[in-house]
């Protein structure tokens, strides 16, 4: 029989044999929490996007979807005639997709032998291509080589990456989102989320309407339907969820789909996709209970929008040409809003802006959606974001203001802090899983991680605390979950977790979930080994009891907004076959995402053995439609506000610092925490109620996208105007820098540097602004004009001179702020590399 101090010195599993799995195993996950080991694609499918000449039909009806006159950037007026007149272009516009998708028939029918090839999907609206799989990898090498073919696409896979967050958000003070948005009871009234994700669970209390006078009828400019079958039966959508379709031609081509476990239908088998949805746009006032204890009341950040729901992500990942179906679909529809908690798990090959998600997502933007999307989940390095374009908001995640603590108060009066949601227990009997071991049970695998109940001498445990040990099977999808349920089948009174074993990663990964056993996990070593240490030292006498702070284990305390190590950094690359860095700043901005209670599906697999209604989980995944809703929310305040003006106001208006006027800081792998730069945070922590009342905006219509994209290196004219559909229009030499973005990043700063920006003023009043440069290291920066004043809707143009004064091997960070007479404050990050001085 193992002693607990013989147990904390055994290595369970050689780790350099699990770096090896690790290496050759592809775990696609939500990062948060728990990796699960899932089915790799059939790799042997040769699925490729075709894209072919011609213009999709956002670009070949500009006028149906953008009523912003291009050349003024002013909203076009809207009277009878027009309305008239735009659903004879509707019709015009089907007929139009009809033909697009009739031509991508006969191309492949004259050139490829009947049987030979499948088309699993057809693109229209966002881009004209198709995804076809074909036999043999000759046929794509015969199809890359004929005319008429723009780009030849390897599909690739694609992964996914609230009680108390709208109170953190101030969107219910009095001043806050909601009372600027009519209140809570209209906070986002008539605008269409798109979610695209992994479906919803349409039973669940954040999307029914079940009170008749609750919601008006769904928008006319929402064409939608809801796809029917016994798992997602009528009357799944009404006036709060309005549509729900899926798309997983790609996925089963590959082999990745089951039928049963996935649902073919858009019924969540996930969870993932009912818990952004409800973040985004669930319902006010729905009470949190799980496991018998209450978590308070939760709320979407845009609780009376409507939610429109395309899935496309299943168990095991997703396929870009199903998403871009979705995309293509929504876009189609009218949704107001995109909201993507998902993203390749690196850098597309080429061109990043040139990807067909990138494409299809930058004509959803000219259509007047405004799209939003989690950053990653590959954090802490460097350049690991996989939301790349100037014209996506991409979202980072920070951590709340609210922490779940438990204490484990030791029989010698010593205390140790852990994690869990979970009830007390009063002074009671520990017992290690090491000493109680069931001699017959195989000693080729891990007992004590308390994973199999069958290991163990029941009549040993009953009445006690069972002490389980962390090992490197919960890296390979051992769960927190297992261990409660192991203890309660062993009619133990409770359980604690703690960590032995010095070579694995700590402090342990663990967000707090509800347990129906009294619980608690122990994060870090040093107070493992206090617990170890203790139940060692008092053999047969060991007691402890497990203490909670108050109802629901919360404790609520004012902290800075902390970068959460796994949120995916920046710089981008403009290329990713390169990995080139690009002039664009990513993320854009960090919002919430570290154990946040939301809406789930009993039939979720996300979390193994969780049959709730509810759950809590960390990542990008989770801070991305916090961002969806507060566009909402400014969408239905500011209908005439174009896509980029709305980013520009998130952006230019987020903090910098927390309660105390600290700076924000960043974890990183080791959760030591360090001044957060541009590319942790963007430009800073969301700050919803400022976003109303930005003061200036940065606007940037269509062709600007596409004088950015033509600027970028390795791109022609020819290229962007037969995958765009619009032509390249620069009078002179352009960079990326260029781009009228809310920020100014400069990966090579080669002498000197000049920058413009255009502010325009959405303010009520003129109003005079001064300029403050907080300098890169390495360079001089200089603003003209320094003071200006502006009128309600006049632009101004300043020139920014930026100047290398000593070379420098990595990114210098500064920040330019305008500050008004008026009270506003409109500020944006800088970011250059001097790399040379001339």
């Amino acid at each position: 029989m193992l002693t607990m101090k013989q147990f904390s010195g055994w290595v369970l599993v050689s780790y350099a044999l699990l770096a090896i799995v690790a290496s050759t195993v592809s775990a696609l996950y939500d990062g948060r929490p728990g990796a699960r080991i899932l089915l790799e694609p059939d790799e042997s499918k040769i699925v490729y996007i075709v894209t072919l000449e011609g213009k999709p039909v956002v670009a070949e009806y500009d006028d149906l979807y953008n009523d912003v006159d291009e050349a003024s950037n002013k909203k076009l007026k809207i009277d009878p005639a027009s309305v008239s007149r735009t659903a004879s272009r509707r019709k015009d516009s089907k007929q139009y997709a009809a033909k697009l998708k009739s031509n991508q028939d006969a191309f492949l029918q004259k050139n490829l032998k009947s049987g030979s090839y499948e088309k699993v999907h057809s693109f229209t609206h966002v881009t004209n291509a198709m995804c076809v799989e074909f036999s043999n990898r000759a046929q794509v090498e015969k199809i890359k080589s004929l005319a008429g073919v723009v780009r030849v696409e390897k599909d690739y896979m694609l992964v996914s990456s609230t009680t108390h967050t709208p109170q953190l958000l101030a969107l219910s003070s009095a001043f806050g989102g909601w009372a600027l948005s009519g209140g809570q009871q209209s906070a986002g009234e008539n605008i269409v989320i798109g979610m695209v994700d992994t479906g919803i669970n349409p039973g669940h209390p954040s999307f029914l309407d079940e009170d008749p006078n609750s919601y008006g009828p769904v928008p006319a400019s929402y064409l939608g339907t809801c796809t029917v079958d016994d798992t997602f039966p009528q009357g799944s959508c009404n006036r709060k969820l309005v549509g729900a379709r899926y798309f997983s031609d790609s996925a089963s081509a590959y082999g990745i789909l089951d039928p049963v476990m996935d649902f073919a239908s858009p019924m969540d088998g996930n969870g993932h996709g009912t818990h952004t949805s409800a973040i985004a746009a669930g319902n006010a006032d729905i009470q949190v209970t799980v496991e018998g204890i209450t978590f308070g009341s939760m709320s979407g950040v845009a609780p009376r929008a409507r939610v429109a729901t395309y899935k496309c992500i299943y168990r095991y990942g997703g396929f870009l040409s199903d998403c871009v179906a979705a995309i293509d679909q929504a876009v189609q529809d009218g949704v107001n809003v995109i909201s993507m908690s998902l993203g390749p798990p690196s850098p597309p090959g080429g061109v990043t802006y040139l990807s067909s998600l990138e494409i299809a997502l930058l004509a959803a933007v000219k259509a007047g959606v405004v799209v939003v999307q989690s950053a990653g989940n590959a954090g802490s390095s460097p350049g690991t974001v996989t939301s790349f374009s100037p014209w996506v908001i991409s979202v980072g995640a920070a951590n709340t203001d609210r922490t779940y603590p438990v204490y484990l108060d030791l029989g010698d009066g010593t205390t140790v802090q852990g994690v869990s949601y979970t009830s007390g227990l009063p002074s009671t009997a520990l017992i290690s899983s090491a000493d109680i071991v069931d001699p017959n049970f195989n000693s080729s695998l891990v007992a004590t991680d308390c994973q199999d109940s069958s290991a163990f001498d029941a009549s040993q445990v009953s009445g006690k605390i069972l002490i389980c040990f962390y090992s490197d099977n919960f890296e390979m999808g051992a769960t927190f979950e297992q261990v409660a349920w192991t203890a309660a089948s062993l009619n133990a009174s409770g359980f604690v977790v703690v960590a032995s074993n010095p070579d694995l990663y700590f402090p342990i990964y663990f967000d707090a979930m509800p347990f129906a056993l009294p619980g608690v996990v122990i994060k870090d070593l040093a107070s493992s080994t206090t617990v170890i240490d203790y139940y060692s030292n008092n053999p047969g006498t060991a007691a402890a009891a497990i203490r909670v702070p108050a109802a629901g284990n919360a404790e609520f305390k004012t902290i800075n907004p902390v970068v959460a190590d796994y949120s995916s950094r920046g710089p981008a690359p403009s290329n990713g076959d390169t990995m080139e860095t690009a002039d664009v700043l990513k993320p854009d901005i960090i919002a919430p995402g570290s154990q946040i209670w939301s809406a789930w599906t009993e039939a979720g697999v996300d979390l193994p053995n969780w049959v709730s209604s509810f759950a809590t989980l960390s990542g990008t995944s989770m801070a991305a439609p916090h961002v969806s809703g507060v566009v909402a929310l400014l969408k239905q305040k500011f209908p005439s506000w174009s896509v980029a003006a709305i980013h520009s106001a998130i952006v230019t208006t987020a903090t910098l610092t927390g309660s105390d006027g600290t700076a924000i800081k960043a974890q990183d792998d080791s959760k030591r925490l360090s001044a957060a730069t541009n590319f942790d945070m963007g430009g800073g922590f969301l700050n919803p109620t400022a976003a109303f009342n930005p003061g200036l905006i940065f606007d940037i219509v269509h062709q600007d996208y596409i004088n950015f994209i033509c600027s970028v290196k390795g791109v022609t004219p020819s290229m962007v105007l037969s995958i765009t559909g619009t032509a390249c229009n620069t009078t002179s030499a352009s960079k990326p820098s260029d781009l009228n973005t809310p920020s100014i990043t400069i990966a090579k700063l080669q002498g000197t540097r000049n920058v413009v920006r255009k502010l325009t003023s959405v303010g009520s009043i003129s109003e005079t602004y001064t300029t403050t440069i907080s300098v890169p290291s390495g360079t001089s920066l200089t603003a003209t004009p320094t003071t200006f004043t502006i009128a309600p809707g006049a632009s101004v143009s300043v020139k920014f001179a930026i100047k290398t004064t000593s070379v420098q091997k990595s990114f210098k960070f500064g920040r330019i702020t305008w500050t008004g007479n008026q009270g506003h404050r409109v500020s944006i990050p800088v970011s250059v590399v001097p790399f040379s001085l001339t």
